[in-house]
């Protein structure tokens, strides 16, 4: 440490050192003198001579404190300065933190949410503003001291959100009053140019630094999408490396190309199935898949036929949820169904008064598909009128109706020409042509549904296509009111009502906004979160801007410190000592 002298001229003062040596030098010195009558006290002398040493002791003691006093005082009028490299402290500072899923990821051994505290708590300024970076930006501190700062940065956790790292600079814009530091991977899952928000920052006139502290590329395998179809999910599985990985899904090896997207088709059972990438990479979040299938009980089919083989028969029967009891033309057995399907029907064998009964049985809310076929009469309960039996090549064209979006139904040879009976059914699928017949409806019959499928199988090869028992699959759950399992089954993000139970066991409040992935309680019921967001999964995602490149240790400069006002204080402190010893001893 260097000392600096800016007042020479102070200088002169230590002359008053000198005179305040010369007076003690010169003053009278004491001598001693016997009174006769006082030689009774002798026996005390020699205690007499003894305090007569302390005091004179005391008072050499108060000289020096006196001498020491004038030096101090001749000290701060140097004006004395010293250099010292010291941390540069920001007045206000926010901090916008990454606390999504990506921030969870490991980077050579520690976790990025970790890095990015750590330089937080070397950056902390006067007044700290702490926001951190999820799906809905939270404000965990505002404009508060340092000591309070480290403290929530030590406490606040990484969470398994999407990232939005746009709106989050945006609110810090709203907030702050000073620089605002950016941590995080830069992945916004809004797909919004970081760039941009922080040209924009800059413009309102913020100091804006953006630092990415990942050290290395991340190796990351994530399941990003699936589809639930019946008993059956399909799982959508993505190698993000640019490599070949071998991994282990559900004890079942996989291959994956470099940058490639694997379909995996999972069987479930009633209640909780769990899918699980056991294979460890970068980031654990998107590893597992919870997938939650209703308990229900089965769903009475009725299946009226005259032919042996019927595909839509062999369709139906694979579905477990339901038990289908077959039956050929007359002999139709009474009872109560949930779901009737009149498929190749010789509809002359039938009894007079058969399809009255089953109309009467919609009508209460039962549910029938009528399949198209040769010469199908004009039944009362289908929701088409008949015009003709057409024997020409056709496309049948997909409406795209929410959850039949995906299906080609192909070319037929045969077709029936047909029209709408009432304009509030739904077309699924028609004939690409000038008329447009309606091919695949869905209409109701009082508090029941109706589907004509008017494809005729002999006649079009959909029947032989991998996606002919998804469509009834698909059909069957939206027609029997099967449990929806979008309500038990929610992705990061979205919104839960009632009685909360965390994947902690953890009771939250009647209204939360899920950031973490697991099973839930909800009223009493199991609801299962899963991340599945390839943007939240792509790790090594590549920005436009320059990050940060030091080290992000504490920023030193070497400041000029002033002693004087330490030198003051210190011989206060010393006239203060002085006056409370001499009031001590008496002489004030």
């Amino acid at each position: 440490m260097i000392f600096n002298i800016t007042n020479m001229i102070g200088l002169v003062s230590f002359s008053s050192v000198l005179i305040l040596i010369f007076f003690y030098l010169m003053r009278p010195k004491p001598f001693k003198k016997v009174i006769p009558s006082l030689i009774f006290l002798e026996s005390s002398k020699k205690k007499k001579n003894m305090t007569s040493f302390f005091k004179r002791f005391v008072k050499d003691w108060i000289f020096f404190l006196q001498l020491l006093i004038l030096v101090v005082l001749c000290l701060g009028t140097l004006g004395i300065t010293t250099d010292l490299m010291i941390k540069k402290v920001n007045k206000d500072i926010t901090f916008v933190i990454d606390a999504s899923a990506s921030s969870k990821s490991y980077d050579e051994g520690k976790m990025l949410f970790s890095r990015y505290l750590d330089i937080a708590k070397k950056q902390i300024g006067v007044r700290n503003t702490v926001i951190l970076i999820k799906n809905t930006p939270e404000v965990v501190a505002t404009r508060t001291n340092p000591l309070n700062t480290f403290r929530i940065l030590a406490s606040i956790k990484p969470t398994d959100s999407l990232s939005n790292v746009w709106d989050s600079m945006m609110l810090a814009s709203e907030i702050s009053e000073g620089k605002i530091i950016v941590l995080s991977d830069f992945s916004d899952s809004n797909s919004k140019d970081v760039s941009t928000a922080k040209q924009l920052l800059e413009a309102k006139g913020f100091e804006v630094e953006l630092i990415n502290p990942r050290k290395s590329e991340l190796s990351n395998v994530g399941i990003i999408n699936y589809k639930l179809s019946g008993e059956k999910a399909i799982v959508d599985v993505k190698n993000f490396d640019n490599y070949e990985k071998t991994i282990t899904l559900n004890s079942k090896k996989i291959v994956l190309d470099g940058n490639s997207v694997e379909q995996v088709q999972i069987d479930l059972t009633p209640g909780l199935n769990k899918i699980i990438i056991e294979t460890k990479d970068s980031l654990e979040s998107d590893n597992e898949l919870n997938i939650m299938i209703p308990k229900e009980s089965e769903k009475k089919v009725l299946f009226i036929t005259n032919k042996k083989k019927n595909n839509l028969y062999d369709a139906i029967t694979s579905m477990k949820f339901l038990d289908v009891k077959k039956a050929q033309p007359p002999i139709i057995p009474d009872g109560d169904f949930d779901l009737y399907v009149l498929s190749d029907v010789d509809y002359s064998t039938l009894l007079p008064g058969t399809i009255d009964k089953i109309k009467a049985k919609v009508k209460k809310g039962a549910t029938i598909i009528i399949a198209a076929q040769e010469k199908l009469p004009q039944l009362d309960i289908l929701p088409i009128n008949i015009f003709n039996e057409k024997t020409t090549d056709i496309t049948i064209f997909n409406n795209r109706f929410i959850g039949f979006e995906d299906f080609n139904f192909g070319l037929s040879s045969k077709y029936l020409e047909a029209g709408l009976k009432d304009n509030s059914s739904i077309i699924l699928a028609q004939t690409n042509d000038k008329l447009g017949s309606p091919i695949i409806v869905v209409s109701t019959h009082g508090s029941g549904k109706i589907l004509y499928y008017g494809i005729i199988d002999e006649y079009n090869s959909f029947k032989i296509s991998t996606q002919y028992p998804l469509f009834w699959i698909n059909s069957l759950e939206y027609l029997i009111s099967k449990q929806d399992y979008s309500t038990v089954n929610k992705k990061i993000g979205e919104v839960l009502h009632g009685e909360i139970k965390d994947p902690d066991n953890k009771k939250l409040n009647d209204y939360i906004t899920t950031e973490k992935v697991g099973v839930y309680e909800v009223n009493n019921e199991e609801i299962a979160v899963n991340l599945v967001n390839i943007k939240e999964s792509t790790l090594n995602k590549k920005i436009e801007f320059e990050s940060s490149e030091s080290d992000y240790e504490q920023v030193k400069i070497l400041q000029t410190i002033p002693l004087m006002s330490l030198i003051l204080f210190i011989g206060t402190l010393l006239v203060l000592f002085e006056l409370y010893l001499i009031k001590k001893r008496g002489d004030i």
